[in-house]
């Protein structure tokens, strides 16, 4: 069942979509309005959302971030 945890800020503009890696470690937030993602840390135990790890930009309009691990 899912549980309400935290509301997380990603840095940017239109949050469009986000997925977790493998283990939970990170999620990925494509900023649509941006054309950016972010790469945040995430407490794969409690949920809660860390710090930013990376910022990958230049992208036209991210619609879907998906992790190939």
């Amino acid at each position: 069942m899912l549980e309400f945890v935290e509301l997380a800020a990603a840095g940017g503009s239109g949050p469009r979509q986000f997925s977790f890696n493998k283990n939970g470690s990170m999620v990925a937030v494509g900023l649509q309005n941006d054309g950016e993602v972010a790469i945040l840390r995430r407490n794969a135990e409690t949920g809660a959302i860390g710090d930013e790890i990376a910022r990958i930009g230049g992208i036209a309009s991210v619609a879907v971030v998906i992790w190939d691990d």
